[in-house]
């Protein structure tokens, strides 16, 4: 509260274009009042960092449903979207900072595409009913479009993304369900069977959580047909 006092800069961003309101997700340490606290001196939301996530996705990441409801009582868009882009890290006065690509610098100059990837398809894409669930219900679109037109249920059905296979939250199996499969020790059989059944539950409750919802248009077809 003292560095916003004295003027501190809320749009600034560390090398991995982080912002306060990223970080203030990631941090285990920080509760809603931090998040609080910097929206009341205007921190900006929309900033996407090298992963191609805004702060709402990052609720996600870190399981911070508390977060993600401070988020949208202070009028941060549910369905913003995102498309993925390619970050090339540079080293400038010692330190590592990313930057677009040429190839993407062009393609934000001469795009008028208005689809993007939204916090639920990050959700219904790594397998997290509780966030699914959560956003649904606090009006989220389960037919929103991607570049490629693939809706969250696209996502939760193939647990795949199209595109470019940038290095980012989209594909680090980190954060998928099914990196439960790393916890477990291969010779005992009966925790495999347990992790491989729980999987299978929580990846068909996403599925069946946005079916449940009468807006989902089950007939939306991606860019390859599917």
């Amino acid at each position: 509260e003292f560095l916003l006092r004295a003027g501190a800069e809320l749009t600034a961003f560390d090398g991995e274009r982080k912002s306060a309101s990223h970080l203030s997700v990631e941090s285990e340490y920080f509760g809603t009042e931090i998040v609080e606290l910097l929206l009341a001196h205007g921190s900006p939301v929309d900033m996407i960092d090298v992963n191609n996530m805004t702060p709402l996705h990052c609720t996600v990441q870190y399981n911070r449903r508390d977060i993600a409801s401070v988020l949208l009582q202070n009028g941060v868009a549910i369905d913003f979207g995102v498309q993925r882009r390619s970050w090339t890290p540079r080293r400038r006065h010692g330190s590592t900072v990313y930057e677009l690509s040429h190839a993407d610098i062009a393609q934000e100059l001469y795009t008028s595409d208005l689809r993007g990837l939204t916090p639920l398809h990050f959700a219904a894409l790594v397998g997290d009913a509780e966030m699914t669930e959560f956003f649904l219900s606090q009006g989220a679109d389960p037919n929103a479009l991607s570049h490629y037109r693939e809706t969250p249920l696209h996502l939760a059905l193939s647990k795949s993304i199209q595109g470019s296979k940038y290095e980012d939250a989209w594909n680090e199996a980190r954060w998928r369900l099914e990196d439960l499969w790393d916890v477990v020790e291969l010779y005992d059989e009966d925790v495999q069977e347990e992790v491989a059944t729980q999987i299978t539950k929580t990846r068909r409750a996403v599925v069946e959580a946005l079916l449940r919802d009468d807006r989902t248009n089950v007939t939306l077809q991606d860019a390859q047909g599917l």
